[in-house]
C-alpha cells in the first residue's frame, strides 16, 4: 500500500541530486510524507564541481531553513580582462550588493550543497533510498506504482521526475524526446584537481 497514513499524502521523488533532495525537505515541511529514491549505490560526489549561487537560490535555501554562511563562497570582486589578461576594469559592486541586500553572489561546490540537503532532510525515518534504479510506472485511480530494477515496488498518491537530464521518468512517460536547446548562454566548467592546496 501507499507509504502515507490517513490524510498525510505521500510523494515518491525519483532523484536525490539537488532537485530531488531540495524538494523533499520542503514537501516534508508541508506534512507530506516523502520518500527519494536514488539510482547510485551511494553518493559520490564529483570532485571540484561547482557552480554559481544567485541571490534568489539562496533565499529560497534560507526559506527552507537551510544555512548557507559556510556553504556560500560569496564572490566580492568582478573583474574584466582584456583577452591578453590585462586588467581593464574591476569593481567592488557584488561586495556592495551582499552588504545591501543580504545575499550576493557566490558559488559551492555541489558536493557540498548535496551533502547539507541530506543532513537537513533528517534521514532518521529512511526517507532515502539508494541502489533504487526506475523501470516502470503505472498509474490507478488510487496510486502511481514505480517499479524498480532491484524487484521493489512502491505506491505513492504522487511522484515528482528529478531524475536529470537523462531521466528515466521522462523516458518512461515518453515526455519530448527532443534534444535541449541552446540558449545562447554559456558555461565554463574546469576542475580543480587539488582544491585545499590551490
Amino acid at each position: 500500500g501507499k507509504q502515507g497514513q490517513i490524510g498525510m499524502a505521500s510523494v515518491g521523488i525519483i532523484g536525490a541530486g539537488i532537485g530531488g533532495l531540495t524538494a523533499a525537505i520542503a514537501l516534508r515541511q508541508k506534512g507530506f510524507v516523502v520518500r527519494v529514491y536514488e539510482q547510485a549505490s551511494q553518493f559520490i560526489p564529483k570532485a571540484g564541481a561547482g557552480f554559481g549561487f544567485s541571490p534568489n537560490g539562496q533565499v529560497c535555501l534560507k526559506s527552507l531553513g537551510i544555512e548557507t554562511r559556510n556553504l556560500i563562497h560569496p564572490f566580492d570582486k568582478l573583474v574584466h580582462l582584456s583577452k591578453e589578461g590585462t586588467l581593464k576594469a574591476e569593481s567592488d559592486i557584488l561586495r556592495q550588493m551582499r552588504h545591501r541586500h543580504g545575499f550576493g553572489i557566490g558559488g559551492c561546490l555541489r558536493a557540498d550543497l548535496v551533502d547539507t540537503l541530506k543532513k537537513s532532510l533528517d534521514d532518521k525515518d529512511s526517507i532515502l533510498q539508494y541502489s533504487h534504479k526506475l523501470v516502470n510506472i503505472t498509474q490507478d485511480d488510487d496510486c502511481v506504482c514505480l517499479q524498480f530494477e532491484n524487484g521493489k515496488k512502491q505506491e505513492h498518491d504522487f511522484v515528482i521526475g528529478a531524475d536529470g537530464i537523462h531521466s528515466s521518468v521522462a523516458a518512461i512517460l515518453e515526455i519530448d524526446h527532443s534534444p535541449p536547446i541552446y540558449s545562447d548562454a554559456n558555461i565554463f566548467y574546469g576542475v580543480i584537481e587539488k582544491p585545499d592546496e590551490a
